[in-house]
């Protein structure tokens, strides 16, 4: 009797917490609701100097054009002595902002000066893209896109301001955060330098131009969609009316369209992205996050998927673990078995870790409050952290036992913010301050691997 009483108790729990869940993704659409037309209004306002019409879709082609390259014209002014510029493109994620990465593109400057005073012919651009500000729900593609009309932007700004008869090198990087890491991948099939590698930029006017893909990094990005991958399970049903509250945005994570597996299997987003020489996962551990739980942001999976242990971030108090998945012959991970069905996640965490990939798995439990939690509701595990730390490698079903699993004590599942010191404004920036040594330690990884050839 007992038994089944505990057997209720848990079952009654699940539903209580899956219905709160539900009515907090509710309250935020209503919010969110609410506030559109507030920000809708005063961006009309802001560009009513510039423009008679309120939004981009009725501005004829020409028109976009024109505000277009007005944006890159005031981008930023490249010193003639450079011939070695490092773009750095900073994107935010779901209701984000440019100043959601605000700490981490401080970060990025700081090192950034160090780096140019080495090298007096390096110059660096830390951008925080604009182009998804207030529109983050129709869509990967349509985010995507978006994005990948700014770079364009900024790169022929760039190449506007080469010297002739010169070869002007630029390396491309990027930081997504969360929604932002999709953009990002999104972005990378309609990016005109990445499709046309080592290609003359504006021969006629003999102005060269190299574009190298440098460091590709995602912060809490859920590479693989959210379906089967929620704080709590959810349900078909339940997903299906989550996924149609966020919109086309929630439909595409909730894989009710093929977008998520269209990033891990066309060719045309995975030939750019295995050309960076270094492609980073940041992902919460110990269910701290609950937009993006571990499985989904690191691509663990119940397979055997190598990785191995780095020796790198040990100083770190909030780095529990570093590990390198071995990259595999390119043809291998672009030739998908033919299958009328979807992949499984398993599948798709694989076909990523086939490409190479550091996964940094952060613990923020620290920085979070929290509650023991009583002997049901206890992990199942017999792998502790401290004896899974010990081992230098690791089968993904592993690390998914140990890591995204729960500790002892429930922890509040805040460190989405936590992790890149969410700034989209001063509330968030105060409330997110524990994670700067994070964004330090990924500043000053990222500039020394972009700047590691630099003479």
């Amino acid at each position: 009797m007992r038994r089944h009483k505990r057997e209720f108790s848990g079952t009654t729990m699940r539903i209580v917490l899956v219905t709160a869940c539900l009515l907090l993704v509710i309250m935020a659409s209503m919010t969110r609701g609410l506030l559109s037309p507030l920000t809708r209004t005063w961006n009309a306002l802001q560009s009513s100097a510039t423009t008679k019409s309120s939004t981009s879709s009725s501005l004829s082609i020409t028109q976009q054009q024109q505000q277009a390259q007005c944006r890159s014209e005031r981008f930023v002014s490249v010193p003639t002595i450079a011939n070695r510029i490092h773009l750095i493109v900073l994107v935010h994620g779901w209701m984000g902002n440019p100043s959601e990465l605000g700490y981490l593109q401080e970060a990025l400057e700081k090192e950034a000066v160090q780096a140019q005073e080495q090298h007096s012919k390096t110059f660096y651009v830390v951008h925080s893209a604009e182009s998804n500000d207030g529109n983050t729900t129709d869509g990967i593609a349509a985010g995507g896109s978006r994005l990948a009309v700014e770079i364009n932007d900024i790169i022929d700004d760039i190449v506007q301001q080469a010297p002739k008869d010169e070869l002007r090198k630029v390396s491309l990087s990027f930081v997504g955060n969360s929604l932002g890491g999709l953009y990002a991948r999104y972005s990378l099939g309609e990016i005109r330098s990445l499709q046309q590698p080592n290609q003359q930029v504006d021969a006629e006017n003999s102005i060269h131009i190299q574009v190298e893909p440098k460091v590709f990094c995602t912060t809490a990005t859920p590479h693989l969609g959210m379906s089967q991958h929620t704080y709590l399970p959810l349900p078909r049903p339940a997903e299906y009316l989550v996924a149609n509250i966020l919109q086309p945005t929630g439909r595409d994570l909730f894989r009710y369209t093929n977008l998520i597996e269209r990033l891990t299997t066309d060719a045309a987003f995975l030939s750019p992205l295995q050309r960076f020489h270094k492609r980073i996962a940041y992902a919460n551990a110990y269910q701290t996050d609950f937009q993006v739980p571990t499985t989904t942001a690191a691509f663990l999976s119940e397979t055997d998927s190598l990785h191995r242990k780095l020796g790198i971030f040990q100083e770190n108090s909030f780095v529990s673990l570093t590990v390198e998945t071995p990259a595999v012959d390119r043809n291998q991970v672009q030739s998908p078995e033919s299958s009328e069905l979807p992949a499984s996640s398993d599948e798709l965490a694989q076909r990523l870790d086939a490409l190479g990939w550091i996964k940094v798995l952060c613990d923020v439990r620290m920085a979070l409050p929290s509650i023991p939690l009583p002997f049901p509701f206890a992990p199942a595990t017999t792998t502790t952290t401290s004896d899974s730390s010990s081992k230098n490698e690791y089968e993904s079903s592993e690390l998914l036992r140990t890591y995204a699993s729960r500790s002892n004590r429930w922890h509040a599942p805040f460190g989405h913010t936590v992790l890149v010191a969410n700034a989209k404004n001063d509330f968030y920036a105060k409330l997110n301050a524990a994670g700067k040594p994070i964004m330090d330690l990924l500043a000053a990884n990222i500039v020394a691997e972009i700047g590691a050839d630099d003479e």
